[in-house]
This record gives structure tokens, sequence and C-alpha cells, in this order.
């Protein structure tokens, strides 16, 4: 009998005499330790969800444990711990890449906003000129120069 929530196998198989017998008495040599504490009558209530969590979240995580899989109680939950940290510190290595990567580019793109700002109007060349200087943290000196320059040209 299958405990409820269980899904059994889709046709019984018959063991021949010279297969060895597992817990549940099918085919097949020693099975796993996850699916015989999962499928256990015996077993207390929490193990059993304990186990289907730790396979939810291998599958979910795309962690295949193949020959090694936890054998303990203790085993699967310290697992578990490190596939939640493992995951967490990936999610947050991502974030912090994506956000250094939209970071440097971070004055182009508020020069670009307070220039879409200027719609339909038509700043003057020395707010323009002074907004870039303050944009690019330019020198007095230097925006002196770029004001000279402007003058000579529109004389």
């Amino acid at each position: 009998m299958w405990p409820a929530g269980c899904i059994a196998p889709d046709r019984p198989t018959k063991r021949p005499p010279s297969a060895p017998i597992n817990t549940r008495g099918d085919v097949g040599g020693p099975i796993s330790i996850w699916r015989a504490a999962l499928f256990s009558q015996e077993a207390f209530w929490l193990e059993q969800y304990s186990w289907a969590l730790f396979k939810a979240m291998s599958h979910m995580l795309c962690i295949g444990y193949g020959r090694f899989p936890p054998q303990s109680l203790t085993d699967m939950w310290l697992t578990m711990l490190s596939m939640i940290s493992g995951a967490t510190c990936y999610a947050l290595f991502l974030g912090h890449a994506t956000n250094l990567i939209q970071s440097l580019d971070s004055s182009r793109r508020q020069y670009r906003e307070k220039v879409s700002s200027w719609k339909g109007q038509t700043p003057s060349v020395y707010m323009r000129i002074s907004f870039f200087c303050t944009m690019e943290q330019m020198s007095q000196k230097l925006f002196l120069l770029l004001e000279d320059y402007r003058s000579v040209l529109e004389t």
C-alpha cells in the first residue's frame, strides 16, 4: 500500500529468481535512501516530507547527486542548506553584476535624461555648455576656455 500523495509505479514488476529483493520487495538492488524514507509506511511524516522537499529542490536547482546522495536526515538537511545558500549567492552575484554594468554608463544616462527634458525648448548654448561641464565635472578654468571659444565662434 502506498502512502497518501505518493505515486504508484505504472505496472508491477515480477522478480526473476536470481534478482535481489530490496525493501519494497520488487526487482532491483538496494534502492536509494530517499526513496526508502519516502515510501516507508513506518517513517515519520516529517521525515517523508523532508526527503520529498530535498528531491524537489535538487530537481528544481538541477543538482544531481547520482550514486552518492545524502544518507541520513542530517546529511540531507545540511545538503539542502548548502543548496539554498549556493542559489542565494548566485542570485546576489548576478544582481551585483547587472547593477555594475548599468552604473558604468550613469553619466551618459543622466545627460540624456536632462537633454530629453528640454523637448520643445531650445536651451541657449551657454546653458548647454554649463550643463555639460557640470555633468563631466570639468574645472572652472576649462569652462571659461570653452565659453571664450564659443564667443569667438559667434563673432
